[in-house]
């Protein structure tokens, strides 16, 4: 486990360093060191590491590392493979919120992001009281509540883009919707830093009782864990992770999906160390596609169309071996 961590570690490294080098203004390892230590840099050198490359770096690893760990636990909350963020309308709700703020607050940045906090959050809130209202398992009816309100969003969405002005509004909107680390600032960094960074800590002080949780409630409830408030109470915290990110550069898609998929494939372990490989390879995946996104072409590429490519593709990829391993299963 040690060596692997390690190496995970030493890939973050040298990505987290390629992304402070490589973009439209290429920089130095040489640059990047005289600007630390002030001297024989120039002023532009400086804007762009400290003010530009420092800040959108620190945040993709940090958006990378909290969307993999809340799609991991959302998979094992709700004991569902292809659970992720999406799942209880989080990006549906936060969309709709920016929107609004693109529309009706003049595209301002500070509302588009509280909106679209405060939107995700009470689209997971109403479906938490839904649930209260039907009949059968509360987690599979939360999850159905989610799907339902995600609906619901989506069709909010298709609406305002309607009435949104072509020229002015509905550009935005779409850039919005495939999110983009373009714009972020240190401001953004500390904002999402004093939200994301408390979360992480405490799920991770909760791995026992989260791993517990994937058990049925019975058997949870014997190893001493009150399931109904602490599940809602980790289900609150990966919610608010998500769009917290979520407020600040649009949607993601994929990470909180094919990530924990990906550690169980190569890194085969217990509960704990699965979740240690899906934080580290969320900020290795983000940092990777990230760098793809802001050199493969003259302008930038949004960030959900190449992690909706790639999810896609190692989504299919799984299907097709677990195919295959049943089929083996059979013969044998």
């Amino acid at each position: 486990m040690t060596k692997r961590i390690i190496s995970l570690i030493i890939i973050l490294v040298v990505l987290f360093m390629l992304s402070l080098l490589i973009g439209r203004y290429d920089l130095s390892l040489k640059d990047i060191f005289n600007i630390l230590i002030g001297q024989n840099a120039t002023d532009i050198q400086k804007g762009v590491f400290l003010n530009i490359r420092l800040p959108r770096t620190i945040f993709v690893l940090i958006a990378g590392c909290a969307l993999s760990l809340s799609g991991f636990i959302y998979q094992a909350i709700f004991r569902n493979p292809l659970a992720s963020g999406d799942i209880l309308g989080v990006s549906s709700g936060a969309a709709v919120g920016a929107i609004i703020g693109i529309l009706f607050f003049n595209s301002s940045p500070w509302a588009i992001q509280i909106l679209a906090f405060v939107f995700g959050i009470i689209v997971v809130l109403i479906a938490i009281c839904l649930t209260k209202f039907m009949k059968g398992s509360k987690l599979y009816n939360l999850v159905i509540s989610g799907i339902i309100l995600g609906a619901l969003c989506n069709g909010v969405i298709m609406y305002l883009k309607y009435i949104a002005d072509p020229q002015r509004q509905l550009a935005s909107i779409d850039y919005w919707l495939m999110g983009s680390f373009h714009s972020v600032v240190w401001l953004d960094v500390i904002s999402m830093c004093c939200i994301v960074i408390p979360a992480l800590v405490i799920l991770l002080i909760l791995h026992k009782q989260i791993s517990i949780l994937t058990l049925s409630d019975d058997e949870a409830t014997s190893l001493g864990v009150n399931v109904k408030y602490m599940r809602f109470f980790i289900i609150i915290l990966s919610t608010l992770i998500i769009c917290c990110i979520v407020s600040i550069v649009g949607i993601i898609s994929w990470i909180g999906l094919i990530v924990p998929h990906l550690a169980r494939v190569f890194f085969k372990g217990s509960f704990k160390q699965t979740l240690i490989y899906s934080i580290l390879m969320g900020g290795i995946i983000l940092l990777a596609a990230d760098l793809v996104c802001k050199s493969i072409s003259q302008t930038e590429v949004p960030i959900s169309v190449l992690t909706s490519v790639l999810g896609a593709l190692a989504l299919i990829v799984f299907m097709i071996k677990r195919r295959i391993v049943c089929q083996l299963k059979s013969v044998i």
